[in-house]
């Protein structure tokens, strides 16, 4: 009885550990490839003539710097808009002046927004340069892949699709290049 007992929990654990094996060797890639071949078969005119070509690497999307609402982004965006307004005021005034106004104040009206023109531009610098640096919240993923399906006259076209999926890869949010 007892090596019966001994038998019974050796196989629960090889049948508890080969399922774990198995589920875990289903990748994130296999997960996205999956969703969008049911999103397809769901989409397409003709489902059964689906014929996949090749799938990107599956590519994680961040929230963006602009979209963060951090204290560092919303202080370059306050400057960035005081020097474009300071900017345009000087262009304003210096196209009045172009015409008839005094040559001196024309000149300087110019300069000073020159100055301010290098200021916008200094503050966009660093703010794309902190966009290329900042990883936000992850918020879905993006899948491109390339399939032959017919189209709605029968004719099999060779298609390009991307798929966004949500932050935890249970669901297709919406694919381009579809139709």
């Amino acid at each position: 009885m007892r090596r019966l007992y001994n038998f019974k929990i050796n196989y629960l654990q090889l049948f508890a550990f080969t399922m774990l094996i198995l589920l875990s060797s289903c990748t994130n890639q296999d997960k996205a490839e999956s969703l969008a071949k049911d999103y397809l078969k769901s989409k397409l005119n003709d489902p059964d003539s689906y014929s996949g070509v090749s799938f990107t690497t599956l590519k994680p999307s961040y929230e963006s710097y602009e979209n963060s609402g951090t204290s560092e982004y919303k202080r370059l965006k306050a400057k960035l808009s005081n020097a474009d307004s300071v900017m345009m005021h000087y262009s304003f005034i210096a196209d009045d002046l172009e015409p008839f106004g005094p040559e001196k104040e024309y000149k300087a009206a110019r300069k000073t927004e020159a100055y301010w023109k290098k200021k916008k531009d200094s503050i966009i610098v660093v703010i794309d340069r902190n966009a290329e640096n900042y990883h936000g919240k992850l918020t879905g993923y993006e899948l491109n892949h390339s399939f032959r399906a017919k189209n709605s006259f029968g004719a099999v076209m060779l298609k390009n699709a991307t798929f966004y999926y949500n932050e935890t890869l249970s669901e297709v949010l919406f694919a381009t290049g579809i139709d």
